[in-house]
């Protein structure tokens, strides 16, 4: 299979990753219902290791197109794309988050083979201000990804090293998601504040949406830079 293929399916298994890792703070809201703790526990567990099985593969795939000769101007059309898919899953979560916890209380039921009980929220995402611990956790997430690519085509000797570099960048981005996000929304739910918590996860949503907007747009513009 040609390199360009493999770096362009790479990059969309990455944002698709990202994209369910946002979908896990969904499943954290729709788990906090009394009866679904534990089994809405259990599933985002399952999802999470589904999410690593993903990563892996991605990254198998990236390695294997480091290894080969890819195509300069594809190589940026590739990165335009990450960013491009990646905003364009979180504005699917932002516009349908009704629809996307309908999903997951049904997946819940068939999960755990308990009854379902229900969703929390019947109105849409808006959206919201900008939050600065999402952003940046989002940004470590996209930059684990992004520049790793573009060292590799300018460094592609020490590619190997240049590869576990992004396992470092999303490994800082999962610890600020987990210790500083993940945790905030944990507090809300604790707490019973539910609507603090649909509020926080909207904020968070409109946050990693903003960040990824602003990668694509920066990508799009080194890309047209290039080309002039």
């Amino acid at each position: 299979m040609n390199s360009d293929y493999l770096l362009l399916i790479a990059a969309s298994i990455f944002s698709f990753t990202y994209f369910i890792s946002t979908i896990q703070m969904l499943i954290k809201l729709c788990g906090s219902m009394p009866g679904n703790i534990a089994v809405s526990h259990n599933f985002n567990s399952f999802v999470l290791l589904i999410n690593k099985v993903l990563v892996s593969c991605a990254m198998l795939l990236f390695a294997l197109s480091a290894d080969m000769t890819f195509n300069q101007i594809n190589f940026a059309y590739c990165l335009i794309w990450f960013g491009a898919f990646t905003t364009l899953l979180h504005i699917y979560i932002l516009t349908f988050p009704v629809a996307i916890m309908r999903i997951i209380s049904i997946l819940l039921v068939f999960y755990g083979n308990n009854q379902n009980k229900g969703i929390y929220f019947d109105e849409g995402f808006k959206f919201r201000e900008f939050a600065v611990i999402p952003s940046v956790s989002m940004a470590f997430f996209l930059l684990g990804f992004t520049l790793p690519m573009l060292f590799i085509n300018t460094f592609p000797e020490f590619r190997s090293t240049i590869i576990q570099s992004s396992t470092i960048l999303n490994g800082i981005g999962s610890i600020l998601s987990v210790t500083m996000v993940e945790k905030r929304l944990a507090t809300y739910i604790d707490r019973g504040d539910i609507k603090d918590a649909v509020n926080y996860v909207n904020i968070v949503v409109s946050s990693r949406l903003l960040t990824s907007a602003i990668v694509t747009l920066m990508f799009t513009l080194i890309v047209m830079f290039e080309m002039l």
